[in-house]
């Protein structure tokens, strides 16, 4: 019976070794898991801060992109309505209207025109009308292109 007893208390005493090893050797994996899980959460996190800092760098350069673009429409846009206004002095001019007047008289009372043939003034006024419709086709091209870039723009702000 001497025997059992120290069979068991043997056998108790590897255990608890067994055990005690265990406890030790698994502690040691799992601060390895830890390093391991820390090292790759830092290098996702690096990651994404590139990422993030490419995608701001974008998008920034596409925000500057689209202003210089809005802004040289705008210029266009500028210009085209000087024109404009300056054709219209232009035309009253050369209809004897006043600088003032908001409208042109209409066909046949121009003042010191004679009713026979076309007269020089006649042409003149044809060649305007021609200037004015060139203009206007030009200025409803600016206005679809302009439409055109401002829903190209607008998403990407």
């Amino acid at each position: 019976m001497n025997y059992l007893y120290g069979f068991l208390a043997a056998l108790a005493l590897a255990v608890v070794t067994g055990l005690y090893g265990f406890h030790v050797g698994d502690k040691a994996g799992s601060n390895r898991i830890q390093v391991a899980w820390d090292a790759d959460k830092a290098a996702i996190t690096a990651e994404a801060i590139r990422a993030q800092a490419a995608a701001d760098e974008r998008l920034q350069a596409a925000e500057h992109q689209n202003q210089e673009l809005l802004s040289e429409y705008q210029d266009k846009v500028t210009a085209a309505n000087t024109a404009s206004a300056d054709l219209a002095i232009r035309l009253r001019h050369a209809l004897g209207a006043p600088a003032h007047c908001d409208s042109l008289p209409a066909s046949g009372s121009v003042p010191g025109t004679a009713p026979a043939g076309p007269s020089e003034s006649d042409i003149r006024l044809g060649q305007l009308l021609g200037i004015v419709a060139e203009l206007r086709t030009e200025a409803a091209l600016n206005a679809d292109e302009l439409d055109t870039l401002s829903a190209e723009v607008k998403p990407q702000l």
